[in-house]
């Protein structure tokens, strides 16, 4: 729960804290999870990582 409280005392309360990440890296976006976030959206083909062009999750924090 450190990350947590990390993030709770870094983020003004009435703020929501997106963050992004690639849908195929499951293991991330579980821990996320597990600490709260939610996910919100998935871009599709937005960004090109490595001569690739995957989806963009976008998870966030309600605090």
């Amino acid at each position: 729960m450190r990350i947590r409280t990390a993030t709770d005392s870094t983020v003004p309360r009435d703020n929501i804290g997106p963050q992004p990440g690639f849908p195929e890296n499951t293991a991330s976006i579980k821990l996320h999870e597990k600490f709260g976030f939610a996910t919100v959206g998935t871009f599709k083909k937005v960004t090109c990582k490595a001569g690739r062009w995957p989806d963009l999750t976008h998870l966030q924090l309600m605090v």
